[in-house]
């Protein structure tokens, strides 16, 4: 028998694997992770239930 979950509950807390997210991310570039030129982030969108995953 198998047990099912909704998205919803899957967190990093109740996970085999927890991701470890920081609050934004930059670019990855020629090996390295760059700010934005301009300093723009952009708000990244759960379409599960619209909630803000992290800044990119």
């Amino acid at each position: 028998m198998s047990h099912i979950i909704t998205a919803s509950q899957l967190t990093p807390e109740n996970t085999a694997f927890p991701l470890k997210l920081k609050k934004r991310y930059d670019n990855f570039i020629g090996g390295t992770w760059v700010p934005p030129t301009q300093g723009e982030y952009f708000t990244n969108l759960t379409p599960i239930t619209g909630q803000v995953i992290r800044l990119v």
